[in-house]
């Protein structure tokens, strides 16, 4: 099985270190990674990514072969470019002769079929994936885990996302003040909830959620102020009690982005937090049928066990996929943080 990630950005470049070094649990023999733009203070990068095993391909002088040269060998494709790139080139990989499928990040939305881990979804008959975005992920994880698995416990949720402007790396968005989003739909709000939307769709489901965004001048984790009245009104204790059992997310009793931020770069994987969510254990309100509180999320790390589990579905079946993706999953979350 030979994969190729398509864009060595942020979620690329994690996602590369996670294929390379779970190659053998994942079932990939050759990890391949293609950067249109190289700049010459990308090279060391890339070195580093030679180093561990991934083969470049590209036009510039630090690939090893070019796209047109192993698109006949490629299995699957990890699109990780930037905006609107993966659309695009969806009809390049539709001339792959032995492609088995390929998912993109994000914004991407017309790609394939959404997919989200945690819910039961099944892309195995899927060749074409769509990941939806870190924000998207945390909504579903809060509204899953809050349920206890149950969404049609849900009898409205609300979701303000304070977003961060830019990654450390980065220093292309930074803004000086707060900046509201604008709310795309009347009834859903901005992307997030229009995105789950989308995802509870594929399931049947329609649920009475709605999400706002604001960026602030941050460049560590976004954060998602939820609030959800839920019709089994559990209580506090309840609640603590399905955020400790649910899958792929975890708690903190740290308030502050930067520290949990930290902890990722020491513990995680290329410096990265993989859980869907992070609560905040400690500052929960539980008022009858209104739970509200925090929840940090760990963007370029949380989608990427969705992105891996959508590959394995595809590409071994759903029932040693879940298998793999448990395994993976032990590998990568940590927590409590």
């Amino acid at each position: 099985m030979k994969v190729l990630v398509n864009g060595v950005g942020n979620i690329g470049t994690t996602l590369l270190q996670v294929l390379s070094t779970h190659r053998d649990l994942l079932g990939i023999d050759e990890v391949l990674a293609h950067k249109s733009t190289v700049r010459p203070w990308d090279v060391p990068q890339l070195e580093r990514l030679k180093d561990s095993g991934v083969v470049l391909v590209g036009d510039a002088y630090t690939a090893q072969a070019t796209l047109d040269q192993v698109a006949h060998d490629i299995d699957y494709v990890f699109d990780a470019g930037r905006n609107g790139f993966g659309i695009e080139r969806r009809s390049l990989y539709e001339t792959f002769p032995r492609l088995l499928g390929a998912s993109a990040q994000g914004t991407e939305t017309t790609f394939g079929t959404p997919y989200v881990l945690g819910l039961g979804m099944d892309a195995s008959a899927q060749r074409w994936t769509h990941i939806p975005s870190c924000n998207t992920h945390s909504a579903l994880a809060v509204l899953r885990t809050l349920t206890d698995g149950d969404l049609d416990d849900v009898a409205f949720g609300d979701f303000v996302v304070a977003r961060r402007s830019e990654d450390v790396g980065n220093h292309e968005r930074l803004v000086a003040g707060n900046v509201v989003a604008r709310h795309l739909d009347p009834v859903l709000g901005t992307h997030h909830a229009i995105d789950a939307d989308k995802v509870l769709a594929v399931l049947g489901r329609r649920l009475p959620i709605q999400s706002s965004d604001i960026t602030t001048p941050s460049q560590f984790l976004h954060s998602t102020r939820f609030s959800l009245r839920l019709r089994s009104a559990p209580s506090a204790s309840e609640v603590r009690d399905r955020i400790a059992r649910s899958s792929y997310v975890t708690s903190t009793q740290v308030f502050d982005t930067n520290k949990v931020f930290e902890i990722g770069r020491r513990f995680g994987l290329g410096g990265r937090l993989f859980n869907q969510a992070i609560f905040v254990a400690d500052n929960l309100l539980v008022n009858d049928d209104l739970v509200s509180g925090w929840a940090m999320v760990p963007q370029e790390g949380n989608t990427i066990l969705s992105t891996c589990a959508a590959f394995l579905q595809r590409s071994c079946g759903v029932t040693e996929a879940e298998v793999r993706t448990a395994a993976l999953a032990e590998k990568l979350l940590i927590g409590p943080l």
